[in-house]
């Protein structure tokens, strides 16, 4: 994950300072496998965002997600206790270089990713001690330099992405954005109509398991128009693994699915709402409310973005906090 988020950095400094578009890329890859594999990210407000060796920035997030809640504690995001605690962890130069990975990447679900695992975060190292108040103010302070170096970065196109979100809800034939930066929210937008038309067939169950593609091809037309279903907008993922389980799943399937994801992480909170463990004496229950929260992001980012049951990211984050989980709260128990 270093190394990714390294090549991300230097591709934005080769790119936006030296202007340089032609270092760092991998359009190679394509001629390897035979297909695309690799494509240049584009830019917002007039700078280049960068994927690292991933097809796209969504997906560079994607990777970084499980060490996102590490890196964050490295550099100060969660106060000086937490830092130290996992100082053995990660070098402060790699959790730097992976945090402005986050930025350059310029990718809309890596900030609302941040947002999640500092709150998560927040609250449950807020519960082990540190002074709830000034965590608090030290994490609004940090959340909107967060936030001002985002749009500082991007400039005004920053906030022009914020407004792509609007294209997403809105209904009518949405063509137009076809051969605009929009097209992006454009395919969430196609794939939640043929989700709605899915839940309308079966409310409860959905089309089934692999059939929201086949969905696409005859709602998408309606809402593109009659070229619509042959542009196949993300239609093998849904655009997102909630939309894909709302159309192939229903109702039930969905609350399935994700309260098995979830209750992992009620248990820790219910955890350390219990006591058993104070989390500023420990580094290894802290470490444990730190993969809650990467966690938190990456099924955030997968129910937003990354529409695969099968997704490694997804599963790798899940087994590290749940096996955490498991170790720390039976010490937890024996202890007392």
């Amino acid at each position: 994950m270093a190394l990714t988020a390294s090549i991300a950095v230097a591709q934005s400094v080769a790119w936006n300072l030296a202007g340089r578009e032609d270092l760092l890329t991998f359009g190679f890859l394509n001629e390897i496998a035979g297909g695309e594999i690799w494509r240049f990210p584009g830019s917002t407000g007039g700078l280049a965002r960068v994927s690292s060796v991933l097809s796209e920035p969504a997906h560079l997030i994607r990777v970084l997600g499980p060490v996102l809640g590490i890196v964050l504690a490295r550099v100060g995001a969660f106060g000086r206790r937490v830092r130290l605690s996992v100082a053995e962890l990660v070098s402060l130069p790699v959790a730097i270089v992976t945090v402005l990975a986050y930025f350059v990447a310029g990718s809309l679900i890596g900030i609302f990713e941040l947002f999640v695992v500092m709150v998560v975060a927040w609250t449950l190292i807020g519960r082990g001690g540190i002074g709830t108040i000034k965590l608090l103010l030290w994490q609004l302070l940090f959340g909107c330099v967060l936030i001002a170096i985002f749009f500082l970065y991007f400039g005004e196109d920053a906030s022009e992405r914020l407004g792509t979100i609007d294209i997403v809800f809105s209904g009518g034939n949405r063509w137009e954005y076809i051969s605009t930066d929009s097209v992006s929210s454009l395919a969430i937008a196609t794939n939640r109509e043929v989700m709605l038309e899915s839940l309308k067939e079966n409310i409860l169950l959905g089309v089934g398991i692999g059939c929201h593609p086949i969905s696409y091809m005859t709602q998408a037309p309606l809402f593109l128009g009659d070229s619509g279903g042959s542009l196949e907008l993300n239609a093998m993922d849904g655009s997102g693994l909630l939309i894909r389980l709302l159309s192939e799943t229903g109702l039930a399937g969905t609350a399935l699915f994700i309260g098995a994801l979830v209750v992992p992480i009620l248990h820790v909170f219910k955890f350390v709402r219990s006591g058993n463990g104070r989390l500023t004496s420990s580094k290894e229950q802290t470490r444990l409310c730190l993969l809650t929260a990467s966690f938190s992001g990456v099924l955030l980012g997968a129910l937003g973005r990354y529409g695969s049951y099968v997704d490694p990211i997804l599963w790798v984050s899940f087994g590290l906090m749940l096996g955490y989980s498991g170790l720390r709260t039976a010490s937890g128990v024996s202890r007392t």
